[in-house]
């Protein structure tokens, strides 16, 4: 390694590199994750949609595309007092990520 290169430092503290700049920063990610509530919010049916497949929904309600690999669990209590929620990510609901592409070393 040059000493150039060893002297460079950036701050990307600002940037997509810091894994919560999309919930302080990003208005399109505020407003596709706000739809998604809201929607899940109508009926029982829409809840149910939204914890089977908290992406697939963000993109139908919204033109936000959800970065590759991302993975959203919600929970919700339906009118009758029930808690469900999204099944915690394994390799047998994998192909429920966008964009994602899974390779055995992962």
């Amino acid at each position: 390694m040059s000493d150039q290169s060893s002297t460079i430092q950036e701050d990307n503290s600002h940037g997509d590199e810091n894994p919560l700049w999309g919930f302080e920063k990003d208005a399109e990610w505020r407003n596709a994750f706000r739809r998604l509530i809201s929607y899940s919010w109508v009926s029982d049916e829409k809840l149910q949609e939204v914890i089977n497949n908290p992406l697939e929904m963000m993109s139908k309600l919204s033109d936000y595309t959800p970065p590759s690999g991302l993975y959203i669990r919600f929970r919700g209590l339906k009118s009758n007092k029930e808690v469900i929620e999204t099944p915690p990510y394994n390799e047998f609901n994998k192909e429920s990520l966008i964009g994602y592409s899974y390779d055995a070393s992962f």
